[in-house]
């Protein structure tokens, strides 16, 4: 995995507050969401903020009114961040996408997964909306190392020998 260094700086928007409902949000005439952006940018995920820019340039023709809009107008060039994030960072991030994701598949123990990525049984695979979000960003499955119906196991078999006792039944 290559780590690329960020092309926006932190002191390229030193004087960016980080609003949560950010004003220059709700300004943007385009819905680019230029606040949310810059937060990302700031705790080092261009690569997810250029992610969700539109393919037309949207600030080309903008008189910018979320600089307007901000809490330190005149201080953040929002619109100038926003341009750099989709010149400098989006040709360097933007990869082409396999023409044929199916050499990623895989057989494990003879279980066909679509590609080789599972959860470990860990706390990201604890419950059920983290392995849902696993499945929406593509994982092929979830590994656990405890499935109860009606009994919730804490991983202490001193615990989980009492309670089973309380129901007649002891794991030995």
């Amino acid at each position: 995995m290559v780590f690329l260094q960020p092309n926006i700086k932190r002191r390229d928007m030193i004087n960016c507050a980080l609003c949560d409902n950010a004003p220059c949000d709700e300004a943007c005439p385009s819905g680019i969401n230029p606040g949310e952006k810059l937060r990302e940018i700031w705790l080092g995920g261009e690569h997810h903020a250029v992610s969700f820019l539109p393919e037309t340039d949207a600030c080309a023709a903008c008189d910018a009114p979320c600089e307007k809009a901000c809490v330190r107008p005149g201080l953040v060039p929002i619109k100038g961040l926003i341009t750099r994030l989709r010149n400098e960072v989006k040709p360097v991030i933007t990869k082409e996408q396999l023409a044929d994701e199916s050499i990623l598949q895989t057989d494990i123990c003879g279980i066909p997964l679509e590609n080789p990525f599972l959860l470990s049984s860990s706390v990201v695979g604890s419950n059920y909306d983290m392995c849902a979000r696993a499945f929406e960003a593509g994982w092929a499955g979830v590994s656990f190392k405890t499935i109860c119906n009606s009994l919730v196991l804490a991983g202490m078999p001193s615990r989980s020998n009492r309670i089973l006792r309380e129901k007649g039944k002891e794991m030995k």
